[in-house]
């Protein structure tokens, strides 16, 4: 998985925005390295001070518990975390892209690596009152 942090993204934009060859191009901005899943889990519980607990989990009893959460959602009238739509995102086989347009033309580079954003997010999370 390609993933990106905000203040890498942002910086992206701005290097496209102010760098010649952006005008009209279109570039991926994510993470150099492309993460598992594993990694980025237990980066998570890391950052969380918690031990992962791995259950896997065949893509129908996903499904089911997506739509548990979507229908939950529809019947409080609240925002969920887990609905079919981050099923579908979930059970895909990859989901990576390349920056090496962006890194040529624009200069962009990852700042942030995974455990150092994730601990960010995290702390951010816990500041909402989210965690």
């Amino acid at each position: 998985m390609s993933l990106i942090h905000s203040d890498d993204l942002v910086d992206g934009i701005i290097r496209a925005a102010e760098h010649r060859q952006g005008v009209g191009a279109t570039y991926f901005l994510a993470s150099e390295q492309v993460y598992s899943i594993r990694q980025i889990g237990e980066s998570i519980c890391h950052a969380l001070r918690v031990h992962p607990l791995r259950i896997h989990l065949p893509h129908c009893l996903v499904y089911l518990i997506g739509a548990a959460g979507e229908l939950v959602g529809k019947l409080s009238r609240q925002d969920v975390f887990f609905n079919i739509q981050k099923v579908r995102e979930s059970v895909q086989p990859a989901w990576i892209c390349s920056v090496q347009k962006a890194r040529q033309e624009i200069g962009f580079r990852q700042h942030v690596g995974l455990d150092e954003g994730m601990e960010s997010i995290c702390m951010w999370y816990r500041d909402q009152g989210w965690l």
